[in-house]
């Protein structure tokens, strides 16, 4: 639902969807920003060397956040 003010123009309704997808793609960039220093993190102080697969699935758990 628009709020009333944008309901009139198109050109207003059009800005206004524009800025919720461009918050909505910021929160996404934090987000992946976010969630790989933390994936860098654990794998920095993991004690025992890291196998391949445990090496893939830190890699894969980041690229769905974006």
């Amino acid at each position: 639902m628009l709020p009333d003010a944008f309901q009139d123009s198109a050109a207003m309704a059009l800005l206004y969807a524009a800025g919720i997808i461009a918050v909505f793609a910021a929160a996404a960039f934090a987000l992946d920003f976010i969630m790989g220093q933390v994936l860098k993190l654990l794998v920095r102080r993991h004690e025992s060397p890291l196998t391949s697969v445990q090496i893939r699935v830190m890699g894969a758990l980041r690229v769905p956040v974006l």
